[in-house]
């Protein structure tokens, strides 16, 4: 992030399970509610809205089961304990996060 003045800011990210990490002079100057992975940060309960349900970074899992039951595997974990390999954009089913990429692709 660039100030005003051309000033390089501190910036914001997240842990594996969606926990936010960001200086302490960018969370008082930028108030940033998204969150991982296409999650909303809900102030009043602390926790994230991904459309169906809420997620709770602390612990890594939904506070609400899989509205789509038993074929989303776990029903209150977030993308079958692998948050650096998949996500859950919607809280309905994972999906990797990026498409593989071959050793031959990589070096093109």
């Amino acid at each position: 992030m660039i100030s005003g003045f051309g000033e390089v800011r501190p910036t914001t990210g997240n842990r594996g399970y969606g926990q936010t990490v960001s200086g302490p002079s960018y969370a008082q100057a930028v108030k940033f509610d998204l969150r991982y992975p296409a999650q909303v940060f809900d102030e009043e309960t602390g926790l994230s809205y991904n459309l169906h349900r809420y997620y709770d970074a602390a612990t890594g899992r939904y506070i609400q089961a899989d509205p789509i039951g038993l074929g989303g595997g776990s029903r209150f974990g977030c993308v079958a304990g692998d948050p650096l390999g998949h996500a859950d954009d919607e809280g309905l089913q994972r999906r990797s996060a990026a498409p593989p990429v071959s050793y031959a692709q990589s070096i093109d």
